[in-house]
């Protein structure tokens, strides 16, 4: 009983740990651990990925192993020697201690080895006793199996961490991508509606000081009035105190300056309509403004769960109001680059017929230097691109015309190009133009990007195809030193 430690430690090392039998055919694999060969060829047949040792798991690069014959010498010497002590174990005392018969049974209701006494004994006579051989045999081949599926479900517990981690990995990656676009994109919008904000209390407030010259002007003038009334009052009365014959003299002229300003009608302050219909302007843009705000709220806080096909607008273009309508235009497929300049704001214009189509003014000014910049018009059926004179920022535009100061090139429903040369292009119900066409497109390419150059010294406004680089269009302009910006216009 002393040497069975010592023993039953000799049979473990020399036990597959695949197949828990003696090793048969025993083979070396690199991080040396030891397995039957037909056991380490089948497990890592299945594995499919990248073979590993399937006791301590450290990765194989290659699947080659080497046979160790001393161990399977080893394992043959193991194999007599078990057998020898298991005969001279039961020899000593493995028999039941009841009968001190040996215990050649198995009694599967109780789980017990048993003797053939205990077999006949009332104890086991009604239960399913069979040799302890053939009970071996069965609940070994149980435990196989158990083993198999145990392994194999282990194998899959394992292919599926693999693959939730490789998905989870990629789905972080996924949102921080979107975490940095939406920075970006607040960002952006910040600073778009911070210079809205700057630019229209900018026009508030030279509202506010035109307001105040006006009443300055209008208190200046009623001043002026109220002094040459009190010098006629301290005259009348004056001339009351006077005897007779001095009170008499020059009446006739007092009395006809007290008819003018009894005939003098001091009128309320008046100020210039322009004042109040800009005021009006500002007024119209609030429901608008509060209008698009809750619809961007809407769509924000539906978050990705929204319908499907629902798009998130957020209002890129802060409004001027020209007319009686206010509306919004989002140019989705517009884009635009600038050199040599910032890129603009824009103001939105609305024509006739808000319907087909509107235009926007760029919000900076030039006055002299040479500046390009590139308006991506993609497939857009209509659009007009150029620069125009800033006089004309408020009015109703209905007529592109460099007789007016507009200098641009278009392109209409038809598929035509036109220059803003007399008469013009209408902007009416369906934008059209009755001056011949423009002949830079001889192949039928239609121009995706149109790089816009002005050059202000030498009055030239000049248009080419960005991708190309063919000249597309020069106007020969008379800015005579006004200020003029970029211009666009879209519809459909």
């Amino acid at each position: 009983m002393a040497d069975e430690g010592p023993v039953q430690n000799l049979c473990e090392e020399t036990t597959c740990s695949i197949c828990l039998e003696y090793f048969t055919d025993p083979v070396t694999i690199d991080c040396g651990h030891n397995f039957c060969q037909t056991c380490i060829t089948k497990t890592w047949g299945k594995s499919g990925g990248d073979a590993s040792c399937p006791q301590c798991r450290e990765p194989c690069q290659q699947r080659n192993f080497r046979p160790n014959r001393q161990l399977a010498s080893i394992v043959e010497i193991v194999k007599k020697f078990s057998l020898q002590v298991a005969r001279g174990a039961e020899a000593l005392g493995r028999v039941c201690e009841r009968h001190q018969e040996p215990l050649k049974l198995f009694c599967e209701d109780d789980q017990a080895p048993i003797c053939v006494v205990c077999d006949k004994s009332k104890d086991h006579r009604e239960h399913k006793v069979i040799p302890k051989e053939e009970a071996f045999e069965e609940y070994q081949s149980k435990i196989l199996r158990h083993l198999e599926f145990l392994n194999k479900q282990r194998e899959e517990i394992l292919s599926s961490k693999l693959k939730g981690e490789t998905e989870s990995q990629n789905l972080l990656k996924r949102t921080d991508m979107e975490r940095r676009e939406i920075v970006a994109d607040f960002k952006q919008l910040h600073q778009f509606l911070e210079e809205q904000e700057r630019l229209l209390l900018a026009q508030l407030k030279e509202l506010d000081n035109e307001i105040k010259s006006c009443g300055d002007q209008h208190i200046a003038k009623l001043l002026k009035e109220m002094s040459s009334i009190d010098d006629l009052i301290k005259e009348l009365e004056e001339k009351q105190k006077q005897p007779v014959t001095e009170f008499l003299q020059n009446m006739r002229s007092i009395l006809e300056r007290c008819n003018e300003n009894e005939n003098k009608t001091i009128y309320a302050i008046a100020f210039p309509p322009g004042l109040k219909e800009q005021i009006d302007k500002f007024s119209k843009m609030h429901p608008f403004l509060e209008k698009e705000t809750k619809k961007f709220k809407d769509v924000v806080l539906s978050g990705p769960q929204g319908k499907k096909g629902e798009e998130m607008v957020i209002p890129n273009l802060v409004l001027a109001v020209y007319g009686q309508a206010t509306t919004q235009a989002t140019f989705h497929s517009m884009g635009f680059s600038f050199a040599n300049m910032q890129q603009p704001q824009y103001h939105l214009g609305l024509s006739d017929n808000i319907s087909c189509c509107a235009y926007v003014m760029g919000v900076e000014r030039i006055t002299s230097g040479t500046h390009s910049w590139i308006v991506n018009v993609g497939d857009e059926k209509f659009w007009a691109v150029g620069v125009v004179m800033e006089s004309l920022r408020g009015h109703n535009i209905v007529n592109l015309n460099d007789g007016i100061g507009i200098w641009a090139i278009a392109r209409i429903s038809t598929g035509a190009y036109y220059a803003s040369t007399p008469p013009g292009i209408s902007l009416g119900s369906s934008p059209s133009a009755s001056t011949l066409p423009l002949m830079f497109n001889p192949r039928g390419i239609q121009p995706k990007r149109i790089r816009v150059l002005v050059v202000y010294e030498a009055g030239l406004v000049i248009f080419r195809d960005a991708d190309s680089d063919n000249a597309l269009f020069t106007f020969n302009a008379l800015f005579s030193g006004e200020k003029i910006c970029s211009f666009l216009c879209m519809g459909k």
